[in-house]
Formats: structure tokens, sequence, C-alpha cells
């Protein structure tokens, strides 16, 4: 058995076939009349499952219809390019990273050592400008509130402006950011900015020659991340007991790393 629903259609007059049933739209005058005919077992169960009300919701609908309302249109379900101000706009994320590691080695001593060394290049914007990349940190999940002061070495040939956002990091404690030359840093969070030294200078650019820098002059490095160029990105901050005693540049490694901290 079939039963009939009345609901509301963008489009004029169409004929959708659906899973079980059909959707049937007339216009007239103007308005447009949809009815959605499925077997009653479908109605039943949405009886049950949506508190004894029955409807299709308008996105069901907009789905189908993509037409707008009016006169009747020699293609009634035509499906258009999606520009940007469609409601509803589709992003790609894609993991950028090449090698890296991570350890428990700075556990014992007064910092954390992190280091980010891009690979690549990026379209400059308009007059020359540098590439924007957003640079967030949080803690790890373990962690609460991050109370360490934190090593960020940033590393990369093209001339960058990182955009630095700090989430759960106790104020007042002094930060210090080694960055290439060339390339900025500013961050989002006053607060943040104010305890945090800024330090241009020449950086190796091979992974193990950056690494052994960092190493020499803090003695060990908590992570490591070789990453292609992207817009962002995101580093949990803290000491995980289940790292090794030592940073060992690897591609296996780097999976278990950005597992916990992105």
């Amino acid at each position: 058995m079939r039963v009939r629903k009345t609901v509301r259609s963008p489009c004029g007059d169409c004929l959708l076939e659906l899973e079980g049933g059909f959707l049937e739209t007339h216009s007239t005058g103007g308005k447009t009349d949809a009815w959605l005919v499925l077997p009653e077992s479908y109605w039943k169960l949405q009886d049950k499952t949506m508190g004894q009300r029955s409807y299709i919701p308008a996105l069901l609908l907009a789905a189908f219809c993509l037409t707008s309302a009016g006169p009747l249109s020699h293609s009634p379900c035509e499906l258009q390019p999606v520009g940007t101000g469609h409601p509803v706009q589709a992003i790609q994320i894609n993991f950028t990273a090449l090698s890296g590691c991570a350890s428990r080695g700075t556990a014992n001593l007064p910092q954390e050592v992190h280091i980010i060394n891009l690979r690549g290049h990026a379209s400059e914007g308009a007059g020359n400008t540098s590439v924007k990349v957003e640079l967030d940190l949080k803690p790890i999940h373990s962690m609460q509130h991050h109370q360490k002061p934190l090593v960020f070495v940033l590393n990369s040939l093209q001339r960058l402006t990182w955009n630095v956002k700090a989430e759960n990091l106790a104020l007042n404690i002094k930060h210090i950011f080694h960055v290439s030359s060339g390339s900025e840093v500013y961050f989002k969070t006053t607060n943040f900015s104010l305890s945090t030294r800024i330090i241009h200078e020449t950086l190796p650019h091979g992974n193990e020659h950056l690494l052994r820098w960092a190493q020499k002059k803090y003695r060990a490095v908590t992570s490591f991340s070789e990453l292609r160029m992207a817009k962002a990105v995101f580093i949990r901050v803290g000491e995980d007991s289940e790292f090794s005693d030592t940073c060992k540049i690897d591609q296996v490694l780097l999976f278990k790393l950005h597992g916990q901290l992105l």
C-alpha cells in the first residue's frame, strides 16, 4: 500500500524516482505542491522514530531539486555548479607530514623544543607579500594547561608570516621562537606575545643538520616535523611518557607523533 504526503518543493513540475517510491510536484499559479509517495512501511518507520511526526526536511528536497521557484523550467531538476555563495561548502584537508620524531628527552630540562621544517613553495600574495601560515598550539590531550617554557624553531626556504594562536598555555611563561631570516612571527593572543622572544637567524635546512643545531643549543628536542608547505600547522605541546628518550627522524614514527599532536 502507498500513502501520499504533502510537502513543499523548490522546483516546478517534476517527478523524481526514490527508493521504494517517488516525489511528484505540480506548479499552479506560482504555487508549487509536492507529494512524496512511498510504501506505508516507510512512513510507519518515520512515525516511530520521529515521535509521530512525518516530514521531509527542506534540505532533502533541495538536494533533489536545485532550480529556483518561479516559472516552469525546461529542465525541471538541473544540477548547477556550487558557487561561493552556496550554504554548503566542501573543504579538503591533507596530511602534509614528510618525516619527523618525538621524544621525552626534554622532560628533565627547563624547556620543550619543537622544530618545524617547512618544504616547498607557495604563491605569494599581491605586492609580493609574504605567505601566511597559521600555527595553532594546544596542550596534549592528557594535559589541561601547559606550564613549561617553549622553544620553537620555525624554518623555511620561503619568506613566511607565522600567525601563532595559543590555547590553554600558562601566562607569564617565557617562550623563544627561532625563525628563518626574512620571516616574521605574530601572535593572536596578546598575553602570549608579551612573554615571547623572537630571534631571526640563518638556520640549517637539512633535517639532520637542523636537529643537531637544536640539540647542541638546547641538549634535547621534544618534536621534529618536516612538512610540505601548508596554510595551517597544528601542534600539541607537552611531553608524552610513551615517546623515546631521543628524537630520531623517521617516517614511521611520525604517524604516531601526529596521531597525538593533531
